[in-house]
C-alpha cells in the first residue's frame, strides 16, 4: 500500500527590523527542512514568483534522487527585491544544495535526514547610503512520519544571520470514509532571532485540487492548487506585515513532474505545497 503524506510547509522568514520586513525566502523543501527532498516520488523542477506592494521574489528549484549518491540532491535559486517608499532598498540574490537520505523503521514509519547549504549576496541602499554583503548558511533537518502523520525540525543559521529552529507536525484525517477527500491539520512553532512564532494550517484535498487555509505572522493567507498528469499549479492569497502596516501579496508557481519513475523504488507518495 502507498503512503500518502500531505503537508503544507511554513516558511522561515527573518527578523523584523525597523527598516525592513526580511528576505522572506520561499517554502521549498530544500530552504525549509532539506530533508523533505528524499521523500518526493519523481524528480521536480518548481518555478514560483511572488510579489506585493514593496517586494517581489522568485524562485527556481530542481530535485531528484541519484543512485550513486544513494539519497536525493537538489539546488535552487532564490532572488529577493524589495523598496520602501524609496527611503529603504535591498536585494538579495540566494543560490542553495541539499542532500537527503530516507530510512525505514519497518512497515509502517520512515524517516528522512538532510542537510543543505546556501550562500548569499546582497545589497541595500538607505538614505543614499550603499553597503554589500556576503553570506553563507546551512541547514539540517529530519522528519519523522507513517501513513496519516508527520513530524519534523530543522535548524538553520549562517555567518552573519541568526539562528532558527522550526517544528512541524500534522495528521491526514479522512472523516467522511472518502478515500479522494482529505483534511489535514498542522501546527508550525519557528524560533528565530529570540522570537517564537505559531503558524496554524488546514489542508483541504478532493481528489486532484487542494486548498489551504493559514495564520502565520500575524497575517492571513489562502491558497488553491489543481494537480494535473505532468505538472501542478498553485496560487495563494494572503496579507503579511511589512515596515509599519500590513500588505497583500499574491504568488504563483508550477510544479514540473519530470518523469514517472520512482526514487529508488521507494514506496511513497509526497504531495506538498509551496506558499
Amino acid at each position: 500500500m502507498k503512503k500518502f503524506l500531505i503537508i503544507a510547509l511554513a516558511g522561515i522568514t527573518t527578523q523584523v527590523s525597523a527598516q525592513t520586513y526580511g528576505n522572506m525566502p520561499f517554502t521549498t523543501p530544500q530552504v525549509s527542512n532539506p530533508a523533505f527532498i528524499a521523500l518526493n516520488e519523481t524528480p521536480q523542477l518548481n518555478v514560483y514568483s511572488k510579489f506585493g506592494k514593496m517586494f517581489n521574489s522568485q524562485y527556481i528549484g530542481y530535485n531528484r534522487y541519484a543512485p550513486k549518491l544513494k539519497g536525493s540532491f537538489g539546488v535552487y535559486y532564490n532572488g529577493f527585491n524589495s523598496n520602501y517608499n524609496d527611503l529603504y532598498r535591498q536585494n538579495r540574490n540566494n543560490i542553495g544544495l541539499s542532500y537527503a537520505r530516507l530510512f525505514s523503521i519497518n512497515d509502517k514509519w520512515k524517516y528522512a535526514i538532510g542537510a543543505g547549504f546556501d550562500f548569499a549576496a546582497s545589497g541595500s541602499a538607505f538614505n543614499g547610503e550603499t553597503s554589500f554583503n556576503y553570506d553563507l548558511g546551512f541547514n539540517v533537518g529530519g522528519v519523522l512520519y507513517a501513513d496519516k502523520f508527520f513530524t519534523g525540525i530543522n535548524y538553520g543559521n549562517s555567518i552573519h544571520g541568526v539562528a532558527n529552529f522550526a517544528w512541524r507536525t500534522g495528521y491526514k484525517l479522512q472523516p467522511f470514509h472518502n478515500k479522494d477527500f482529505s483534511l489535514t491539520p498542522m501546527l508550525t512553532i519557528n524560533q528565530f532571532g529570540g522570537h517564537t512564532e505559531l503558524e496554524g494550517n488546514l489542508n483541504i484535498a478532493y481528489k486532484k485540487v487542494s486548498l489551504n487555509l493559514g495564520y502565520n505572522y500575524g497575517g492571513y493567507n489562502a491558497g488553491i492548487s489543481y494537480d494535473f498528469k505532468r505538472f501542478k499549479l498553485n496560487y495563494t492569497i494572503g496579507n503579511m506585515f511589512s515596515i509599519d502596516e500590513k500588505q497583500i501579496y499574491h504568488e504563483g508557481g508550477i510544479q514540473f513532474k519530470l518523469n514517472k519513475k520512482h526514487q529508488g523504488g521507494k514506496d511513497v507518495k509526497f504531495n506538498h505545497r509551496l506558499f
